[in-house]
């Protein structure tokens, strides 16, 4: 994965419950300033853009149609503070959109869970936005049923 970002695809389904090894994507790009826990909606549309130019748009037959637990990682740059997660949820709200319905099938509660943190261990690999995404279900079968 080079500088821009991109993805590393999923691991083959193994035995534990159906649960997949997680698609790692990651973002390198720019993002919004945040005023009051909340983002201008300008800026959360050109993030949006920016995120499906960087994660990539799947073909309709492609999307997934089952439940997705979706952990996104702030990974902290040289000088940088961590934030709270009210706030990492505001600024990468663009990133959340630009997964829809490529990575996953909505955001809603009904079909995802969402997971905010910080990272200041691997500053060196900063700052970046990784996105880590998990498929409940293992066969196709089993998501087009959830």
């Amino acid at each position: 994965v080079g500088k821009r970002g991109g993805s590393l695809p999923a691991a083959p389904a193994g035995a534990a419950g159906g649960v997949r090894e997680p698609i790692r994507l990651l973002y390198y790009g720019w993002l919004p300033r945040i005023s009051g826990h909340q983002v201008n909606k300008f800026a959360r549309s050109r993030l949006t853009k920016k995120g499906r130019a960087v994660f990539g748009v799947l073909p309709p037959m492609l999307y997934p149609q089952c439940k997705a637990h979706v952990e996104i990682i702030r990974v902290l740059g040289p000088g940088q503070r961590p934030m709270d997660d009210d706030n990492i949820s505001a600024m990468v709200s663009g990133l959340r959109d630009a997964l829809v319905p490529s990575w996953i099938r909505d955001d809603s509660p009904k079909w995802s869970t969402f997971t905010y943190r910080n990272d200041d261990t691997r500053r060196e690999m900063g700052p970046c936005i990784e996105v880590r995404i998990t498929y409940v279900h293992a066969r196709m079968r089993e998501c087009a049923n959830a």
